[in-house]
């Protein structure tokens, strides 16, 4: 992993055997900022569940500042 401050990778996360959230590659950078936007049930929430370690995805690689979370 280089040296964003989140970093993703083929990250997918299923529930009531469907995807709610698929991300092939995501990385963000220091001092870039970012909006996550998107209508009711798009997995905005459960993007940032993920990012903070509340939620485990089914798949995929997230790191923040250099460190696994999953």
């Amino acid at each position: 992993m280089s040296e964003a401050v989140l970093e993703i990778r083929s990250l997918r996360v299923r529930r009531g055997g469907r995807d709610i959230l698929q991300i092939e590659r995501l990385e963000i950078g220091r001092r870039e900022v970012v909006v996550v936007l998107g209508p009711n049930g798009s997995g905005k929430s459960t993007l940032l569940k993920c990012a903070l370690g509340f939620m485990r995805p089914n798949a995929g690689e997230l790191c923040v500042l250099g460190q696994n979370v999953w």
